[in-house]
């Protein structure tokens, strides 16, 4: 049977309710997920093939069963539809990337003197949250914020108790040093009760009563704290005049704005908190050629708000056609009621129009850089000869220092599931090697050799060896020859383009040479795309393999300081190092704060002392 008719007689059994339907394809493959207020009817809809798109229409020929669930409300078929499609990720579905958690900004209310802190992850009781924010480089930058107006301190709780005279921190004036009792509990307290104001959108009540305290220490000839005052009312009115716009009409809220160009849609999230916009972040999804913007925003959403606090308010751009399904569904998710509003005039109105203005530009950027990155990905294929289309590059480098802690890292350059070209993280791989430090005090080609046969031998025997097209290793024509030996070896050498890229004799960025086989060495245009383009990438590389390395140095230094100790292993070393924060700190302890850490008892904590003194 062809995909129509097993449509056809799926239909036997399909009932005339709300609920999810699948459409599945050979070998068992998850092809479309959908809602419908009327399964039957919605699903009859795929048996007029002339009333469907081409790309919907090549997906019904590749049906070969149909499967549904039923559910009391379509709202309840909304949040499983949402659900299905971002945990099974079907081809012919919208495609949203939106796995990332949001930071807040946290301050720990068990102990006497608070921390602030950034924090992901599940809410936890005496701990006050404020955001989301959308990006950490925002929730880092208010917290530099809180401590230049209130001195509150952001370390550990294991290097604050370790502590026998202020850090860094607290001779910036940025930490009123708690720690070694610069300041007593009951100031502290109103120090964090003014930066919870100042989070909770309050900063003009503060700086009123900072303005008081001022007058009176004024008036009691005590100057010096006066101009303690003066100055934070200085830095707050600094901070206040550049904090995000101030809404007047709104307090609490997120506003989605969808945009579309052609096939292509962007949406922008913003959040507002205390009447302040926090920020807001973009999302590209794939997939939406044959929905209608109302549509978009419904599965968005609902995806979206599964794993993230639903506010009581989102202001939209889009006209849904039953706004009140996309309501009951967030009520399902958070159990509190949401409302969604569609402003037609006003601030309301204003504020979306400005996120749709982001959006549109969000989208407009993106394609320019894909188109960009594909302008360049060509040019490079034609200079250096690589005969597939470019998708992936992947880039090796060595960090040591006379053979210690040697580590050679691998970088990943290419397009992700949004066809955006970028670094790919989550496909970085560190290799511990073997420097062979006793015979040469370091050889690069040896470490370089035992990565790529490692990296590309497991490749190699997967069941669909998935190979990049480009692979580029930081070096002269001896690791690009260290190179060839492997992928010789391996019986690799017509899988992809290897290249030795090299700074030039005065090793200056800009004249790097590269080396590939049967040409003489050659340079880019100075100044050109292209040459950028490598440059960054073998930076990365540079920069991560340097990372691992002193990574690797430090947790060989601070396991080393405590190997010799007895009954110390590798558990109560890290449990020593989580508690206290350094080696120095450890050193420092007494024996009955030794044995405050778990899997330490006080006959250990002893032993440990005893080393040490």
């Amino acid at each position: 049977m062809n995909g129509i008719e097993v449509i056809k007689e799926a239909l036997k059994n399909i009932p005339e309710s709300s609920g999810v339907y699948r459409m599945i394809g050979e070998g068992e493959r998850l092809l479309y997920i959908g809602k419908a207020k009327n399964l039957k009817n919605r699903v009859t809809n795929y048996t007029i093939i002339n009333g469907l798109s081409s790309r919907i229409a090549r997906m019904v020929f590749q049906i070969v069963k149909v499967e549904f669930t039923a559910t009391a409300t379509e709202s309840q078929a909304l949040m499983l539809e949402a659900h299905l499609i971002k945990h099974n990720r079907p081809p012919y579905n919208i495609l949203l990337r939106d796995d990332k958690s949001f930071p807040y900004i946290a301050i720990d209310n068990s102990h006497d003197f608070p921390r602030i802190y950034k924090y992901r992850g599940s809410k936890k009781k005496n701990i006050s949250y404020y955001g989301p924010y959308p990006t950490a480089f925002a929730v880092n930058q208010t917290i530099k914020t809180l401590q230049k107006l209130f001195l509150i301190r952001p370390c550990e709780n294991s290097f604050f108790s370790g502590r026998k005279r202020p850090c860094i921190e607290h001779e910036i004036k940025r930490c009123t040093a708690p720690c070694v009792g610069k300041i007593l509990k009951e100031d502290y307290a109103g120090l964090i009760a003014s930066a919870k104001d100042f989070l909770s959108g309050r900063s003009d009540e503060i700086k009123h009563s900072l303005q008081e305290k001022m007058q009176a220490a004024s008036d009691s000839f005590n100057y010096e704290q006066a101009a303690f005052f003066r100055d934070r009312i200085t830095a707050l009115s600094t901070i206040q005049s550049k904090q995000p716009i101030n809404c007047q009409t709104v307090k609490d809220a997120d506003m989605i704005a969808v945009f579309a160009k052609g096939p292509f849609v962007a949406i922008q999230v913003f959040f507002i908190r205390n009447s302040y916009i926090l920020g807001n972040t973009a999302y590209f999804p794939k997939g939406t050629e044959d929905m209608s913007h109302s549509e978009i925003l419904e599965i968005f959403a609902a995806s979206f708000y599964e794993t993230k606090p639903v506010p009581e308010i989102i202001i939209t751009n889009v006209a849904l056609e039953d706004k009140t399904i996309l309501e009951n569904a967030l009520k399902e998710i958070s159990g509190n009621t949401t409302e969604i509003i569609i402003p037609q005039k006003g601030e309301k109105k204003d504020l979306i129009t400005m996120a749709e203005n982001n959006a549109r530009l969000a989208l407009e950027k993106k394609l320019a850089e894909e188109e960009n990155a594909t302008s360049i990905l060509k040019k490079i294929e034609q200079l250096f000869g690589v005969k597939k289309e470019i998708r992936r590059i992947e880039v090796f480098d060595n960090s040591h220092i006379f053979g210690k802690n040697a580590i050679a890292g691998m970088i990943v350059a290419g397009f992700d599931e949004e066809s955006k070209w970028g670094f790919q993280k989550k496909l970085y791989r560190k290799f511990n090697v073997d420097s062979g430090e006793k015979e040469t005090g370091g050889d690069d080609f040896y470490m370089m050799k035992q990565a790529l046969t490692r990296r590309y031998e497991r490749i190699k025997s997967s069941d669909t060896p998935d190979y990049p097209e480009i692979v580029l290793i930081d070096g002269g024509a001896a690791q690009l020859t260290a190179a060839y030996e492997v992928f010789k070896e391996l019986n690799i050498l017509d899988k992809f383009t290897f290249i030795g890229i090299a700074k030039g004799p005065d090793r200056n960025a800009g004249n790097e040479e590269f080396y590939m086989l049967g040409r003489e060495p050659f340079r880019l245009e100075p100044n050109s795309a292209e040459l950028y383009f490598l440059q960054n990438i073998r930076d990365e590389a540079h920069r991560f393999a340097i990372t691992s390395h002193r990574n690797k140095r430090k947790t060989s230094f601070l396991s080393s300081a405590l190997t010799e100790i007895p009954d110390i292993g590798t558990v109560r070393k890290r449990a020593l190092l989580n508690y206290f924060g350094s080696v120095k700190a450890i050193e420092a302890a007494t024996i009955e704060q030794l044995s405050k850490v778990d899997g330490i008892n006080k006959a250990t904590a002893e032993k440990i002392h005893s080393y040490f003194h």
